[in-house]
């Protein structure tokens, strides 16, 4: 679809943003590749609690044939004065603590001049010299999009690390089948006989909390998980309570909007495993997982997992979740047999500094492995 022109709106907070919130979700619900964590429900109240100063929430509109302006693009950046030591003005695409995804939101059908306008503005209007772009999806249509972008104009970028994370996605075949490609006999036979052990104490369910229920299921996965190795290691949600506050809030909001999938492993009624997914699309995105360590012995966390496999693999409106998880994840490696391809880059505005910058980033590279490696030969 081709529009006669762009129009961009920059906003430096959530108050600037608040008139574009409908246009925002809207935005979400159409774009080319979904990504949860850049929707308003869930950076807005991300911004109240981790969100500092020096922020650019750029928006790109498209004017249609009837003049009217369509929210396209959406780029939530912050400004830096500094890129790997070196003191020059960088722009970052935004993540906290809670981000696990920082693909911006492009409407399907406008992705080459919502790109080209975001870069033109980049290049002459935003006083960067540098954009830095991390955990940024690289093998779907935004990547493809951009890179076509980059490549007509011939901007100077750099990639930082490319690497993979769990994903999942549903087999032609039953879950079963699914995990018996996945897994070996014996690690099939050996997580049977700890559900078979850990129901000989009681009532084992599996459960996704109902709607009725949201309240009990947040207070309940919040206790699970600050009573665990997270609260004692400061990470857990309830360590702060604006995080605490962050987490219900966000957990109360996809609730409201359908787009809640929270499970748990009970028994007796008592939860000693939950999994909190968040929907998005026609996927989602396995946000976190917390157990109960009286029971660990039992392996609930992985117990919970299977079945949260064998969920996705019967539920026909879910075509895949990622893990959020860290790219060696011992567990979640060994149960998904997918990956996705996640990149940190950064480009170059097309000023002499950020040129210099990104072309030496190479050099810098070598040597730092060169001294890595110095250091191995020498310990050993």
């Amino acid at each position: 679809m081709t529009t006669s022109a762009t129009q961009i709106i920059l906003a430096q907070n959530a108050e600037q943003l608040a008139p574009h919130i409908a246009a925002w979700d809207d935005l979400a619900a159409h774009a080319i590749e979904p990504n949860v964590f850049y929707e308003s429900w869930h950076l807005l109240p991300a911004l109240r609690v981790f969100g500092e100063e020096n922020f650019y929430f750029v928006l790109v509109f498209a004017k249609q044939h009837d003049q009217t302006s369509l929210l396209c693009g959406f780029f939530p950046l912050q400004m830096r004065r500094r890129y790997k030591g070196v003191p020059l003005r960088v722009l970052a695409l935004w993540n906290h603590d809670y981000c696990s995804l920082c693909t911006p939101l492009i409407r399907a059908g406008f992705e080459t001049e919502i790109l080209n306008a975001f870069l033109d503005w980049f290049n002459d209007n935003s006083g960067a010299a540098l954009l830095e772009m991390e955990e940024v999806s690289a093998d779907g249509l935004f990547q493809r999009f951009w890179i076509d972008a980059l490549h007509e104009r011939g901007a100077l970028g750099f990639t930082d690390a490319l690497y993979t994370r769990a994903f999942l996605k549903p087999s032609p075949d039953s879950a079963e089948d699914y995990l018996h490609k996945a897994l070996s006999r014996k690690r099939r036979k050996e997580w049977k006989r700890l559900e078979n052990r850990l129901g000989e104490l009681g009532c084992l369910n599996y459960e996704i909390i109902e709607e009725s229920a949201v309240s009990q299921g947040i207070e309940e996965f919040l206790q699970l998980e600050s009573a665990g190795w997270k609260g004692r290691a400061g990470t857990a949600f309830s360590n702060q309570e604006s995080h605490r506050a962050f987490f219900r809030e966000i957990a109360h909001e996809a609730a409201r909007r359908g787009r809640l999938m929270l499970l748990a492993l009970k028994v007796n009624g008592r939860p000693i495993a939950m999994k909190f997914n968040l929907l998005a699309g026609d996927g989602s995105f396995a946000c976190k997982i917390a157990f109960d360590e009286e029971f660990s012995r039992f392996s609930p966390g992985v117990l919970l997992e299977l079945d949260n496999i064998r969920r996705l693999q019967q539920n026909s409106n879910l075509h895949w979740m990622d893990s959020c998880a860290i790219p060696d994840h011992f567990m979640i490696n060994r149960l998904w047999t997918e990956r996705r391809l996640i990149q940190n880059s950064v480009l170059s505005a097309g000023k002499f500094s950020g040129d210099l910058v990104v072309s030496l980033l190479p050099l810098l590279r070598f040597v730092k492995r060169r001294l890595q490696r110095k250091r191995r030969i020498h310990h050993h």
